[in-house]
């Protein structure tokens, strides 16, 4: 079997999980808002050597890619990109979203809501975990978290609450209580305590990595949204040509 590394730092953890040759998954995981860079390659360090392993017995390695917290997603993923190049093995770069999505049930559909703040969710629709219902994940105000799909496929600007029935009974993320406390939904199913938090199951990740196809999984940053810090234009000294 192939032995995978996954790492995710798109959420305020860090966390490693190591899929070995047997099977087993091994997991380190750490509440962490800030300094992941400081502790990401110790941790992994003593991942390895608690199960016997150097950098060299890694055949993949698996990383989210957001969105989330912008520093941690530029340090999971040039900690992926870096042992990538310097073993020659692939990576694998694996939307938040998508990553929440393995926590999902496997028959019914369901909703991943993340808490982007602001009273903001970014949103993903699922037919099943992996198997995402549009292209791309979206933001959007978080009253309007639970909408009609329309049967051809196309969005309907409608709450669900306003139709006569519940596409999702599950929704998953950090933000599915947010949204079903601005919507006024009830008997919604918070599925699965970890994903309701926000947190990717780090084994369920590695487990993915194993057989995912590098070419449709590249490690690039999805941040959906900008950056809070803008380009203070006003204040800069226009450069000067050269003479």
């Amino acid at each position: 079997m192939t032995t995978v590394l996954a790492i995710d730092t798109a959420a305020p953890r860090l966390q490693l999980a190591l899929l070995k040759a047997d099977g087993e998954v091994d997991s380190s995981v750490d509440a962490l808002a800030q300094g992941h860079a400081e502790l990401l390659f110790p941790r992994l360090a003593a991942l390895l050597e608690r199960n016997g392993m150097s950098y060299g017995d890694l055949d993949r390695v698996v990383v989210t890619t957001g969105p989330g917290s912008f520093t941690g997603l530029r340090i999971g993923l040039s900690a992926a990109r870096g042992l990538g190049l310097a073993l020659g093995i692939p990576v694998i770069g694996v939307p938040t979203l998508q990553a929440l999505s393995l926590l999902g049930p496997p028959d019914t559909p369901f909703v991943v809501l993340v808490d982007a703040r602001r009273d903001e969710l970014y949103r993903r629709e699922f037919f099943a975990p992996m198997r995402p219902v549009q292209d791309a994940d979206e933001i959007l105000p978080a009253e309007q978290a639970f909408r009609q799909l329309h049967p051809l496929g196309s969005d309907v600007a409608e709450p669900l609450t306003a139709a006569p029935w519940m596409r999702f009974t599950y929704a998953l993320g950090s933000g599915a209580a947010l949204a079903a406390i601005s919507t006024g939904v009830e008997d919604l199913e918070l599925d699965r305590p970890e994903a309701d938090r926000g947190f990717v199951d780090i084994a369920a990740l590695a487990r993915f990595g194993a057989t995912a196809d590098p070419a449709e999984f590249p490690p690039e940053a999805r941040y959906v949204r900008g950056a809070d810090a803008k380009p203070q234009d006003k204040a800069r000294i226009a450069r000067q040509g050269s003479a």
